[in-house]
């Protein structure tokens, strides 16, 4: 026993690395104890002080970070214009009111919505403008989407960006995963690995209402310490996704294969109630999504708009719809299509994956494709056209 316990310590060791916030690494998943993402951070802040947003994104004070007007992403492949909405050049212009005889559309959402990996024509809102321009409607679409955005930084940025250009319709594109970060404030708390540095803020609900923490979020050059000493923060009870007992060096942490098995057990666990926990209507985080969208609903209506919404699946979503399984956002996808006009173009992909594959639809990280974009495009233009 204790060979064996050797040996499997000794090749933990010898597969797992570490990451720059010095995080033991095993086949790509931490294991406890987990360090602060303070590791280059530092730098990161410091080029960002000094050469401005990369690929045209940068710090907001309100939303945590939004498109800057008149730029484009790395290699040209997304612009945006003069209101940091995604159009077909830097320089596209959109007056407060759309002409007489023309539909305003304006799309909501995360990096689904506003189409990472694929250009400026490959996008969903660009195939639903053209579909319905073919089909003899008059329309413009405005692409608000916003790489990484929960669904609370959708909401807030149609209150500050959208509702002024006074879209006649409304669409949320819904991808659950996002009710996930509506319970984040410090972005690789929940995504370790993720490139972006900025604080967001975060709903809670306090007496029925929704409230704001975290507004203004924490400017850029106050960032390594905020990060540095987040456990005394006056918010930190607000970020779902530190444990301060998950950064505890204990001692038995100190082999590499008992972390590792008890990751790799916490995670399967974890796994095993995520329905439960994230997508069920009598848990904070499904209660917190249902009532962002309603208020969403409700200030839409409120300025004269049509509310919609639109499911986007990611690809496990997908295959599990393909495989006859039930999807495990099913409740809270249920009570949204109960509230909400629901657009759900499941079917319509599933379909379009018969003529190749599901990952056609997809691209390598793990967004839609051109044509898994035209497909939810040209679904949403059906059902408008109907309507």
């Amino acid at each position: 026993m204790v060979i064996a316990l050797t040996v499997g310590e000794i090749g933990v060791r010898l597969i797992g690395k570490s990451d720059s916030h010095g995080n033991f690494l095993v086949q790509g998943r931490r294991v406890k104890p987990y360090h602060l993402p303070t590791g280059g951070l530092e730098e990161k802040v410091a080029s960002y002080l000094l050469n401005g947003p990369s690929a045209g994104i940068g710090y907001d004070p309100v939303l945590g970070w939004s498109p800057f007007p008149n730029t484009e992403s790395a290699g040209g492949m997304a612009h945006h214009g003069t209101a940091g909405i995604r159009s077909a050049s830097t320089s596209t212009e959109y007056a407060p009111n759309s002409l007489q005889g023309t539909l305003r559309i304006a799309l909501f959402g995360d990096s689904f919505t506003w189409g990472a990996e694929v250009p400026d024509d490959g996008t969903w809102g660009y195939f639903l403008e053209r579909s319905l321009n073919r089909s003899g409607l008059d329309a413009e679409v405005l692409n608000f989407g916003v790489p990484g955005y929960g669904i609370d930084q959708a909401f807030m940025r149609w209150k500050l960006d959208g509702a002024q250009f006074s879209p006649d319709v409304v669409i949320f594109g819904y991808q659950a995963e996002n009710g996930k970060r509506n319970l984040n404030i410090y972005r690789p708390f929940y995504a370790p690995d993720t490139s972006g540095i900025f604080s967001k803020p975060r709903f809670v609900i306090e007496t029925d209402q929704l409230k704001l923490v975290n507004s203004p979020t924490v400017p850029p050059d106050e960032l390594p310490d905020f990060v540095e000493n987040f456990g005394t923060w006056e918010y930190a009870e607000y970020e779902y996704f530190y444990d301060p007992d998950d950064f505890e060096d204990r001692i038995w942490l100190k082999s590499r294969l008992i972390s590792t098995v008890l990751e790799v057990t916490s995670k399967l666990y974890k796994r095993s109630v995520e329905a439960e926990e994230f997508y069920s209507l009598g848990r904070e985080p499904g209660r917190l999504t249902m009532r962002i969208i309603q208020d969403f609903a409700k200030d839409v209506e409120a300025s004269g708009g049509d509310f919609y919404v639109v499911h986007i699946p990611k690809r496990d979503a997908l295959q599990s719809h393909s495989s006859g399984d039930q999807l495990i956002y099913s409740e809270l996808m249920e009570a949204i299509r109960e509230s909400h006009i629901m657009i759900d173009p499941l079917d319509e992909l599933l379909e379009e994956s018969k003529k190749s594959s599901v990952d056609a639809l997809y691209m390598p990280r793990g967004h839609l494709s051109v044509s898994g974009n035209e497909v939810v495009g040209a679904e949403i233009a059906k059902v408008l056209l109907a309507q």
